[in-house]
């Protein structure tokens, strides 16, 4: 959609002056204003046919689940909170917006989370009923409805949907803890809409954010639950009128098959995902033949000096005319520019994909307030240090010690129109998790250089040596990435019980690399990088785990999970011996 249009859009938001205007049902008002007959989702069927689904289309299918779901709720459920878990697809887009249209409350759940968790929200949001993939076994006693009751409302529907909104304007986020610790948070229309005005200041200092040289179209690799997710592909970007394509699953061959059929344009992602395709290339060159990679490093190096030196356009000359052999074979040749959020990404995976001609940058956000900081990559040196970009519109922080001074490096304190307005307890809407400043305290270690935000890690995640040395896992995992040819995942640990003690590498182990063969090249590439690190930060210990991690979102390990269960011995693994030369060696 061209550029005045997007503008006028965002426009007609931002102008209603009053806070009643800033709603849910404005934003829904103006996303299904024109341009109905664009596609507004797509998706391959089992066939690998393309479905387009159209912003009229999705407009009707929302009015028809909002009067099912007001009749299959009850009017005496109106104004409370209903849980929505499924899988992304059109059916949770319509789902989400009818709900809120119908006078119920959305609280965004993640489909993976076992019943015990599911309990655990619906007792502290008060949720009375449930949208869900399948039949929940739940101690609480609520309304169930599966998505295949949910489909055949669809299926059933036909054009001009007789229903009267009466919309609700809030909606809830979960953060993805234990039990004990997971919380629900509730924003408002007011939040959301800061959100988008954040966001469209950044497409006016980088207009990539949301064009291309073909449709925008957003790959939604995320979980829809997620706020990342929730925020740019339910709403930041139909609201753009551009298109959401959701995947099969999120497997290597279903994520590129999607995007060279469909010609996916844009992808907000994980650092996982990255990494994964920079070795993943790697790997196939150095098999086919070692000159290869030669010939790729040199297109690489001509590709970096060439968006240096012209960082607006660059891009698309070398996915034309440099790149385009090997694009092609990966997302096609429409795919243009990333966003990653969720945890450290090395430098070294900056630079090959923005080296691809992929305009590849890095966003940071919590589930408490939404995208907080965002680089939008119109400088190009911006988009390869590794940084997560400025304060987005709205956003003001501070750096304090632990002693509550401001300090240069320190727990990271924001302030935002976006932050969440409330927190769910035992059914009852508690005061926002702020302080007497309102002031959130991200739980986040950072410092600011030139005005853009790094992340050093988690404060509840560093690993303090014996001499009293800070050591951040997220940074220190940067400098593992080669071991994706042989391990799916890895986290890297500070275990402090007596038979386990010192930093530890866990590995999930890639099926044809777990036998003693894959195990010697996992140590073999663990100790060829601790051989180039100070002696304060080597890896002690290295276990392969013998059952999947515990994942956040499906996607994240939960790395304090991971060390209680390995330090209670609750979590099964084999440890692999490393050399001692290279846990030894003098700086």
């Amino acid at each position: 959609m061209q550029d005045n249009v997007i503008r006028s859009r965002f426009i007609r938001l931002f102008k209603k002056h009053t806070t009643m205007a800033k709603t849910m049902s404005s934003i829904y008002e103006i996303m299904m204003s024109d341009f109905l007959d664009s596609p507004a989702s797509q998706w391959l069927d089992e066939s690998d046919s393309i479905v387009s689904v159209s912003f009229h289309t999705l407009n009707e299918n929302v009015k028809s689940m909002a009067a099912f779901l007001s009749k299959r709720l009850g009017v005496e459920q109106k104004g409370s909170f209903i849980g929505l878990s499924m899988d992304n697809s059109h059916l949770w887009q319509v789902c989400f917006w009818a709900l809120l249209m119908a006078g119920y409350k959305p609280v965004l759940i993640d489909v993976t989370h076992r019943a015990e968790m599911v309990d655990h929200i619906i007792e502290n949001a008060g949720i009375q009923a449930i949208l869900c993939k399948g039949s929940l076994d739940l101690k609480n006693n609520i309304l169930q409805i599966p998505v295949e009751e949910l489909k055949a409302v669809l299926s059933s529907a036909g054009g001009n949907a007789e229903f009267t909104p009466q919309w609700a304007d809030h909606l809830a986020l979960c953060t993805s803890g234990t039990v004990a610790t997971a919380k629900v948070f509730v924003f408002n229309g007011v939040a959301i809409t800061a959100q988008l005005e954040g966001f469209y200041r950044a497409c006016l200092r980088e207009p990539r954010i949301a064009s291309a040289p073909t449709p925008v179209k957003l790959l939604a690799f995320l979980p829809m639950h997620h706020v990342f997710g929730f925020i740019t592909l339910c709403i930041t970007y139909p609201l753009l009128n551009t298109t959401i394509v959701f995947l099969k699953d999120r497997s290597p061959s279903s994520i590129q098959d999607t995007c060279r059929k469909i010609g996916v344009t844009h992808m907000m992602s994980v650092p996982l995902l990255v990494n994964n395709l920079k070795n993943g290339v790697l790997r196939k060159i150095r098999k086919e033949a070692p000159r290869k990679e030669k010939i790729l490093n040199f297109l690489l190096e001509t590709s970096l000096f060439i968006q240096k030196i012209a960082p607006k356009r660059g891009d698309i000359f070398v996915r034309k005319h440099v790149t385009k052999p090997v694009i092609k074979k990966l997302f096609g040749d429409t795919f243009s520019w990333i966003c990653v959020g969720g945890a450290h990404i090395p430098v070294d995976s900056l630079k090959f994909i923005n080296g691809l001609g992929y305009v590849t940058t890095i966003g940071y956000g919590m589930t408490e307030c939404g995208i907080i900081t965002f680089e939008p990559g119109t400088v190009f040196s911006r988009r390869i240090d590794g940084t997560a970009g400025p304060l987005m519109h709205g956003f003001s922080a501070k750096i304090i010690d632990a002693s509550g001074n401001e300090t240069g490096t320190g727990e990271l304190l924001i302030k935002g129109h976006s932050m969440h307005i409330g927190r769910m307890q035992k059914g009852k809407m508690i005061a926002a998790d702020v302080d007497k400043d309102n002031w959130l305290h991200t739980g986040d270690i950072a410092r600011f250089n030139n005005g853009s935000l790094i992340i050093e890690g988690r404060l509840k995640e560093v690993i303090i040596t014996e001499s009293g040395e800070n050591i951040y896992p997220d940074e220190l995992e940067g400098k593992f990435d080669n071991l994706l040819s042989l391990v799916k995942r890895y986290c890297i640990v500070g275990l402090d019980n007596k038979e386990n003690d010192g930093i530890a590498l866990v590995v999930e182990v890639q099926d044809s690399a777990n036998n003693a063969q894959g195990f010697a090249g996992i140590l073999r590439k663990v100790s060829a990088v601790n051989a180039t690190l100070p002696a304060m930060k080597r890896i002690k210990r290295v276990y392969a785990a013998n059952e999947p991690m515990p994942l956040a979102n499906g996607i994240k390990v939960r790395r304090q999970k991971l060390k209680e269960l390995i330090e209670n011995y609750t979590f099964p693994v084999t440890g692999l011996q490393i050399t001692v030369s290279a846990t030894t060696n003098s700086d």
